[in-house]
């Protein structure tokens, strides 16, 4: 299942959990990109095959923010 939350708690957990950065300092997500869209303040949707990786070993970015964060878990078509 995908999430959709406010995209500071995106940050908050990407920092957390240690997200590898890539040499400009962004975190690296694989697969699809998590999306912002007009008219929803600061929300964030990310889809279920949307990764990070932590130390190189990937992880559903979806899957910890559905535990670990304020946030709506649902299904992205």
């Amino acid at each position: 299942m995908g999430w959709i939350g406010n995209s500071n708690q995106l940050s908050y957990t990407l920092q957390v959990m240690g997200a590898d950065k890539d040499e400009t300092g962004r975190f690296k997500i694989y697969n699809s990109a998590p999306v912002s869209f007009m008219g929803c303040d600061n929300e964030t949707v990310v889809d279920d095959d949307c990764c990070y990786s932590v130390n190189g070993q990937k992880a559903s970015l979806a899957g910890a923010l559905n535990s670990t964060s304020y946030g709506l878990q649902i299904k992205v078509t």
